[in-house]
């Protein structure tokens, strides 16, 4: 078992740091504790160790058979190794770098893929072939140092025909290699974009131009074409670029795979994380509007409810009344035909009235119980 000897001092046995390499690459362990990556070999070969050969973790990372080589049981030497963790520096972030570079020696030792821009167009992609076409059908050999630009519904590219096989060679072998990767390109808003994850970035081929002479008495300036290409990957509000320089695109392949691969991987967990918020804050607002109107229904049944015992007591009052109006007539010898039939409508208007009754009445059908107002008619 690992155990912790200091604060940053970790001590491994020789089975632990057997198990260890073959679980991490060399790099994300470098990155991890205090030593290069060549340093811990130094360390494993010492104790005997095997450690993964070139091309293990890219077999790994796409789901290839990769042979794990077994630890020699006869060793005799020292069983035990220190290693010291690194120290984050302030700022760092959370392994972006190493997961950068270790995708990208995956891609580099991938046996699938060939990343070297061939000298001659061979067995051009669909798409190289499609622009290809509309380039050369346009008048672009009166002038090789003027600019040539593909039609809609092809890759975006702005070069000299100079520079146009060098450019499709490249574009080539970019677009091989996503497919080869299974990413895909589709046709969105007259423009081809590469879909990683999803995510679709917009992609585009241009040569660079310097400015040159004034050309007239307003100070505009003519550009000549320099020959230094630059690849486009556009997103949203954000762009991936690549230019020439000291080292040219040809040589930066891997890179650019890189880069875009894991760009698109991160917008898609972000569009995840942004999807599954929204969902949550809709559902948070769904049950605060349910909520909110039970609240208004509980109200609303309160309010009713007390209208109704309002409405009860009065019919109880009004009912009280009329036993003691009948008593009163009774003992006064009033009893009257008069005072007969007003006990009588009394009685009949707290029936109308009486919430647990609601009676009938031909001449109070449109007047509001509650309110005891007429109900408003539509009369059109």
């Amino acid at each position: 078992m690992l155990k912790i000897e200091a604060m940053k001092s970790v001590k491994f046995t020789r089975q632990e740091l057997y198990e260890m390499v073959w679980k991490e690459s060399m790099l994300a362990l470098s990155k991890k504790y205090n030593i290069s990556d060549v340093g811990l070999k130094k360390k494993c070969v010492k104790l005997n160790i095997p450690v993964p050969p070139v091309g293990y973790w890219a077999k790994v990372q796409f789901g290839q058979k990769a042979s794990v080589l077994k630890l020699p049981v006869k060793f005799t030497g020292e069983n035990l190794v220190y290693l010291y963790l690194r120290e984050k520096r302030p700022g760092e972030g959370e392994g972006e770098e190493i997961t950068y570079s270790i995708f990208k020696k995956q891609i580099e030792c991938d046996p699938r893929l060939n990343l070297k821009v061939l000298d001659k167009l061979t067995n051009p992609d669909k798409l190289i072939v499609a622009v290809k076409d509309d380039l050369l059908k346009k008048d672009v050999w009166k002038g090789r140092d003027k600019f040539i630009y593909s039609s809609k519904n092809n890759i975006a590219i702005c070069v000299t025909p100079k520079a146009l096989d060098r450019a499709l060679r490249i574009l080539d072998t970019i677009i091989k290699a996503f497919r080869t990767l299974n990413y895909d390109f589709k046709s969105k808003n007259e423009k081809i974009c590469l879909v990683i994850e999803g995510e679709e970035f917009e992609i585009s081929f241009k040569e660079n131009s310097d400015p040159g002479t004034i050309t007239d008495k307003w100070g505009n300036t003519e550009y000549i074409p320099n020959g230094k290409l630059t690849f486009k990957a556009e997103i949203s509000y954000t762009r991936n670029e690549w230019n020439d320089g000291k080292t040219l695109l040809e040589d930066r392949i891997s890179g650019i795979l890189t880069k875009l691969i894991l760009k698109g991987k991160s917008l898609k967990e972000e569009r995840i994380a942004r999807e599954k918020a929204k969902k949550e804050r809709e559902e948070r607002e769904r049950i605060a509007k349910e909520l909110q109107k039970r609240k208004e229904n509980e109200l609303i049944d309160f309010k009713d409810l007390l209208r109704k015992s309002k409405r009860h007591d009065r019919a109880v009052m009004i009912r009280n009344y009329i036993n003691e109006f009948e008593s009163w007539a009774t003992s006064g010898n009033l009893f009257n035909e008069e005072n007969r039939n007003f006990i009588a409508w009394a009685r009949k208007k707290a029936d109308w009235y009486d919430p647990f009754i609601e009676a009938s009445d031909e001449l109070l059908e449109d007047v509001d119980r509650v309110k005891l107002a007429f109900k408003r008619r539509n009369y059109w």
